[in-house]
């Protein structure tokens, strides 16, 4: 039986990570009835947690699938596990959180439509710096 690896050819890492970094891994589960309340609230900071374009795209999607709470709260989670990355890699005294403004932190599809992270320069400038 021949190895697929050999078989294929010798495998280089596609991009090897810099001596020096530290990676993170954020996870976020979000309970959609307990946002879709926190959403309604008066004076509720969560609507400001979301660019224009993260609004347009869910009222987008939520044309189709009715609920709109759900894809803001995919967006949410998406934001909250980068942040929880991020501060795990930068762990030091403060975590930024209570300043933060999240929607700095913008959820987008690329061509494909596989979601990333794009980072306000502002706060990818901060992000660098702590890495």
């Amino acid at each position: 039986m021949s190895d697929p690896v050999s078989a294929r050819g010798r495998v280089e890492p596609v991009d090897p990570v810099p001596r020096g970094f530290v990676l993170g891994v954020g996870v976020d589960v979000v309970d959609i009835p307990t946002f879709t309340e926190q959403l309604d609230l008066p004076g509720s900071k969560f609507a400001l947690s979301f660019t224009g374009a993260e609004r347009r795209e869910c009222q987008r999607l939520a044309r189709t699938s009715g609920h709109l709470a759900q894809h803001l709260a995919a967006r949410w989670a998406a934001k909250e596990a980068f942040y929880k990355a991020w501060t795990l890699a930068d762990a030091g005294d403060e975590i930024p959180g209570a300043q933060m403004d999240w929607s700095q932190i913008e959820v987008v599809k690329d061509r494909w439509g596989r979601p990333y992270i794009r980072l306000a320069p502002a706060l990818e400038t901060r992000v660098n710096g702590a890495l």
